[in-house]
Formats: structure tokens, C-alpha cells, sequence
């Protein structure tokens, strides 16, 4: 029996009821035999797709199943979106649909505040960091001539009694 209450993750284990494991490997299996999208069109309309097909089959939809709808890794719905075209804005906009999930999810505490934490971190650039930025008023200047330091010097030498 698995360690449910377990703090370590890698001893927990998927609560999943009798079948559901099988059921969602062969709607992976079917998303995995689809062909790539090669146009831009094809590609909105794989999109569209996607998001119909999860609503139909119940399934949340993620930025891994979004990669595999699309015949794609992760890394590779990645570099699609930097390029900054019509693709990447399509797969800009589809990842920012999960995003909104994914937040709604975890507003109405529906998904693990740590899963949500790591799935907004590691697929939509969210970070824990408090940057702090100290610039001076004024910038440090000499106030006075070396001469004048210099002069200054010899007086406090003249001033400390030598024993």
C-alpha cells in the first residue's frame, strides 16, 4: 500500500480509482498518433482542437498534452513560441488558456498549492524573488584637491606628539 502521508514525494503515489490510469494512457496514446500540424492554419485549428477534445473527455488540460496534441516535446513548444510569428502567438495564447486554468484551479483551491506553484514556475516563467535595487543619490566626489589634502596631512603630523 502506498505512504499517502508521506512527505516525500517520490513515496507518495498517484491516487487514481480502478481503470483511470488505462483511460488516460490511451487518450494519450491517441493524442501521441495524431500528425503534426505543419501550417499555421493547422495549427490554430489543432489548438481549437485540443481544448474541444479535453473538454469532451473530461481532461485537464496541460502544456505537455498541449506539446504532445501538437506532436511536439515541451522544449520544442517552446522554442515555437519564441520565434514570435503567427505560431508563436498561437502557442503563446494556448499556454496562457492553461495558465488561466491552472490559476482558477488554484483560487478555488482545486489543484495543490505546490503542484500550482511548480507548474506556474517551470511552464509560464512565474518566480520567487524579491529583487532589490539600491542606486546612490549622488555620486561620490571628491571634495577636496589633493593639495589641500596633502596640506591637511602635514598639519596632523605636526599635531600628533611623537614620543
Amino acid at each position: 500500500m502506498a505512504n499517502r502521508k508521506s512527505n516525500y514525494p517520490n513515496a507518495q503515489q498517484v491516487v487514481a480509482a480502478p481503470g483511470e490510469v488505462g483511460e488516460l494512457v490511451f487518450h494519450m496514446e491517441e493524442l501521441r498518433k495524431i500528425n503534426r500540424p505543419e501550417t499555421d492554419d493547422e495549427l490554430e485549428s489543432r489548438i481549437k482542437w485540443f481544448f474541444e477534445w479535453c473538454t469532451e473527455n473530461d481532461i485537464r488540460p496541460g502544456v505537455e498534452l498541449l506539446a504532445l496534441a501538437l506532436g511536439r516535446t515541451r522544449q520544442g513548444l517552446w522554442t515555437m513560441q519564441q520565434r514570435g510569428d503567427r505560431r508563436g502567438q498561437l502557442i503563446i495564447m494556448a499556454k496562457q488558456i492553461i495558465a488561466a486554468l491552472l490559476e482558477q484551479w488554484g483560487m478555488t483551491g482545486k489543484i495543490n498549492p505546490a503542484a500550482l506553484c511548480f507548474l506556474m514556475k517551470n511552464n509560464f516563467g512565474y518566480q520567487d524573488n524579491v529583487q532589490i535595487q539600491i542606486e546612490p543619490r549622488k555620486m561620490l566626489e571628491a571634495t577636496r584637491s589633493p593639495e589641500e589634502i596633502e596640506a591637511m596631512m602635514s598639519r596632523i603630523e605636526e599635531d600628533i606628539p611623537i614620543d
